[in-house]
Parts: C-alpha cells; sequence; structure tokens
C-alpha cells in the first residue's frame, strides 16, 4: 500500500511539475510556499501602486514644467514693459499676452490625473479646484490632505502636492506667510492694461518661479524614490521566486529515477504476491 502510494505521489509530481501539493507531505515546505506566495502577491501589488503613483507624479512634473516656462515668460514680459523706453500703448499691448499666459497657469492648475482625479486638489475633485471669480480673482476649492501610496511593507510615500502649497502659498518678498501666484499674475496684468510699468511686482514673479522650482525639486524627488522601491522590489521579487521553485518545482530527473525505483520494488513486491499466491492454491 505504501509503496503503490509513494509511486502515485511521483507520477503526480511529475505530471504536475510541483514536489509539493499538500500540506500533509512536507508541513514546513508547504508553510513555506504559501510564505513565498503571499509576498510575491503583495510585491506584485505595490508595483501597480507605484505605477500609478509615477504616472501621476509624471503628470505633475510635466505641470509644474509647463507652470515655469509659463511664469518666466510673464516675468521677462514685466521686465520689458518697465523699461522706460516701453510707451502705455505697448504696454496694453503686451496685457493681451500675459492675459492669455494667465489663463494657461489657471489651465494648469486644473489638470486632472489619469484617473479624472484633480492633480493638485487633494481628497477633493470638482470640475475644476481653482475657478475665477466675476473680478478675477482665483478661489481655491480643493482641500489641503495629502495622498499617499503604499509602496512596501510599512512603507509610504506622498504623491501629490496640494494647490494651496503649490500656487496659494507662495513666500514672496512682501508676503512672507505665502501669497497666491495667480494674485501676483494678476497684478501684472493690472498693471499693464492701466497702461502702467509692474515693476513692483517683477520680484514676486522671480518669488513664484523659485518656489515652483523647488516643488518641482521635491516631485524629481519623489519620483525618484519609487523608482528605487521598484528596483529593489523586483531583486526581492526574483529572488522569492527562485526560492519557492526551489522548494515547490519538481526535479524531474531526480523523481523519474526514484519512480524508475519504486515501480521496480512494486513489479518485485506483485511478482512475489502471485508466486506466494500460486504457492498457496497449489499446496491447497
Amino acid at each position: 500500500q505504501k509503496l503503490q502510494e509513494d509511486t502515485g505521489t511521483l507520477q503526480r509530481q511529475i505530471a504536475t511539475g510541483r514536489a509539493i501539493d499538500v500540506a500533509s507531505e512536507d508541513p514546513i515546505a508547504f508553510s513555506d510556499i504559501g510564505r513565498l506566495q503571499s509576498q510575491i502577491s503583495n510585491i506584485d501589488q505595490y508595483k501597480r501602486n507605484i505605477m500609478r503613483a509615477t504616472e501621476k507624479l509624471a503628470i505633475e512634473d510635466n505641470v509644474l514644467t509647463q507652470s515655469i516656462t509659463t511664469v518666466i515668460r510673464i516675468h521677462e514680459l514685466a521686465i520689458f514693459a518697465s523699461n522706460g523706453s516701453v510707451n502705455e500703448n505697448d504696454r496694453k499691448s503686451i496685457a493681451k499676452e500675459v492675459a492669455l499666459l494667465s489663463d494657461m497657469l489657471l489651465d494648469l492648475a486644473n489638470t486632472r490625473d489619469a484617473s479624472g482625479s484633480s492633480l493638485f486638489g487633494g481628497f477633493i475633485s470638482p470640475a475644476k479646484v481653482f475657478v475665477s471669480d466675476k473680478d478675477g480673482n482665483v478661489i481655491y476649492n480643493g482641500d489641503d490632505n495629502e495622498v499617499y501610496a503604499t509602496i512596501g511593507d510599512g512603507v509610504k510615500v506622498n504623491i501629490n502636492a496640494t494647490g494651496l502649497d503649490t500656487f496659494m502659498r507662495i513666500p514672496t518678498q512682501r508676503a512672507a506667510e505665502g501669497e497666491s501666484l495667480f494674485k501676483i499674475v494678476k497684478g501684472t496684468l493690472d498693471a499693464l492694461k492701466k497702461g502702467q510699468a509692474p515693476l513692483s511686482i517683477v520680484d514676486g514673479l522671480k518669488d513664484a518661479i523659485n518656489h515652483l522650482t523647488q516643488s518641482q525639486t521635491i516631485t524629481g524627488t519623489k519620483l525618484s524614490r519609487l523608482s528605487d522601491q521598484e528596483a529593489s522590489l523586483e531583486s526581492f521579487q526574483v529572488s522569492a521566486r527562485s526560492i519557492l521553485s526551489g522548494i515547490e518545482d519538481t526535479n524531474i530527473e531526480e523523481v523519474v529515477t526514484k519512480l524508475k525505483q519504486k515501480l521496480l520494488s512494486l513489479e518485485a513486491s506483485q511478482a512475489s504476491f502471485i508466486k506466494i499466491t500460486e504457492l498457496s492454491l497449489f499446496n491447497y
């Protein structure tokens, strides 16, 4: 009976390619298999989280790049318009380009990620988290909550920049507690529309450029951390799969050899049984 069971087990191992199917065959190894499979499954989920977080932060990085470029252009126009050789009509003409750039900034701030959530809205995702009132003042309708992604066992990383921190709290020489980027740009635009030189606002635009650049650096650091974590998880997963294979997979050559030995023993046992049976019948 035991010989037949062993032979059946070896045949099953060859057919399935698995050395262990049930806990009774090797309780310790069976437990290790379950633990390794769970770790591999968790890593797959962490890698998916990293992929989504990377996509979100890559969009954020692109938006910040475009925002910086836009504010740099407004800064250039403000400096040019502050030149004494530029007349009132020229400044009013420059105001038209600044107005377009201001609208671009508002659209950029209202960018949504791949899932449709507001990129800078925190947990809140209305159609537009930044809206302009009848007087041209921009109001933020998002919140100040940070969004985190789990990228490892007990490892979380912040994957968003809030609209308040990015666009509404820019430290400037005239407002250390923070000033809205849109207020700074509106001040520039209002001066130009009146044909005035926006010289007093130029420094605010420079501060805004520095602030957005710092925000982009933080985003880049987050992307770098996600990349490093993904590489670390991939390395661990490869090792875990290798160990799992060593425990779970059948060594075909070894099992075939054992099976041949078992079959020979089984055949010998059956032959012996037949012979004993024949002798018993003869004696009878």
